[in-house]
């Protein structure tokens, strides 16, 4: 996990990263010539962090392995500047692991299953 910039505010971290906005319209740009890579980050999450660079949170590091390439990397950094109207270099994107969910379950079907085992007890 990425470390917080030094002088970034407690009250920005106490609010967490904010959604970028604009994630599908870059990801639909940027798949025009990477399709597989586009295909890979459209199930990550990507927020701006308090100096405006994008962070985006990968689950597979083979995620990370393709989106990092020069090649690759350039044309998302281009797909970001397009659609958000500022140059973004690749040094703004910042890429965090995440833990993945296990397959097919996500928090509603933990919580049902959790609720519903209580229920069958009496």
């Amino acid at each position: 996990r990425a470390a917080a910039a030094p002088g970034a505010s407690a009250r920005a971290d106490a609010d967490g990263p904010k959604p970028l906005r604009g994630w599908a319209e870059i990801l639909e740009e940027f798949g025009r010539n990477n399709q597989g890579a586009a295909a890979m980050l459209s199930t990550e999450k990507a927020f701006a962090d308090a100096s405006g660079r994008i962070v985006i949170r990968y689950s597979k590091e083979v995620t990370r392995m393709l989106v990092t390439r020069p090649d690759t990397l350039n044309a998302l950094c281009a797909a970001a500047s397009s659609v958000l109207g500022r140059r973004i270099a690749p040094t703004e994107l910042i890429f965090e692991k995440t833990d993945p969910q296990p397959e097919g379950r996500d928090g509603a079907d933990s919580l049902g299953g959790e609720l519903g085992a209580l229920a069958g007890r009496k």
